[in-house]
């Protein structure tokens, strides 16, 4: 008599997404943590956080943030990078607002959000146009022991260009360098937008010479 065959592990999965996401088969990656949802074992942690990011690049949203709260539902507690996977996802789905609540729900809980988290959040704020709201979490990020990334930078230079914050941009862009951070294309962009849309021309050409330097 044949023996019988088991199902693959948590383990086994997580790992098949893993390549599937190195290779960015997104969509397969999703569809994989489908048929481990229907048949067996069950997801970990760390297999939602692969499978939400995956939503995530693949332009499905919605999955993702069911994703989290069917982590939630079952009791398993999720850690700072599903929050960030979930954050992120949260902001290509324009709900910035419920972005802000899940970094509450992070920083009343036994977590500490960090750069990646605060990132992320920023972004949902910037894409929704609320940069009030990017420029506040910006502040709190100084005023904690988490230091500021170059990513950081882009989003709330970005979020100080929609809101017409010309000289915000500026401080912030010229401010990069002394952080030992260094400006991409992106940036330099907003900042001069941003002094464009102020009619600053001076300062965008000074943000000009500085980047061809």
């Amino acid at each position: 008599m044949a023996a019988r065959i088991g199902l693959p592990s948590t383990r086994t999965f997580t790992a098949s997404m893993v390549s599937l996401s190195q290779r960015s088969a997104w969509k397969e990656v999703v569809a994989l943590f489908a048929q481990m949802q229907e048949t067996g074992p069950s997801p970990d942690a760390f297999c939602y956080s692969v499978a939400s990011s995956a939503c995530e690049k693949c332009s499905q949203w919605p999955l993702a943030l069911r994703a989290f709260a069917q982590m939630l539902e079952q009791s398993i507690p999720p850690t700072v990078v599903n929050y960030a996977t979930t954050i992120s996802a949260c902001g290509r789905a324009s709900q910035w607002n419920r972005a802000l609540l899940l970094l509450d729900d992070l920083r009343v809980s036994e977590l500490q959000p960090d750069a990646a988290v605060l990132n992320s959040t920023i972004s949902a704020c910037v894409r929704a146009q609320q940069w009030c709201k990017a420029l506040v979490l910006f502040k709190d990020m100084q005023q904690s022991s988490l230091k500021p990334t170059a990513v950081t930078f882009g989003a709330v230079i970005s979020a100080c260009e929609k809101g017409h914050q010309w000289r915000a941009a500026v401080q912030l862009l010229a401010e990069m360098p002394r952080k030992s951070l260094k400006a991409n294309v992106i940036s330099y962009n907003s900042a001069m937008s941003a002094c464009e849309k102020g009619q600053q021309w001076p300062s965008a050409l000074a943000r000009l010479k500085g980047l061809k330097q």
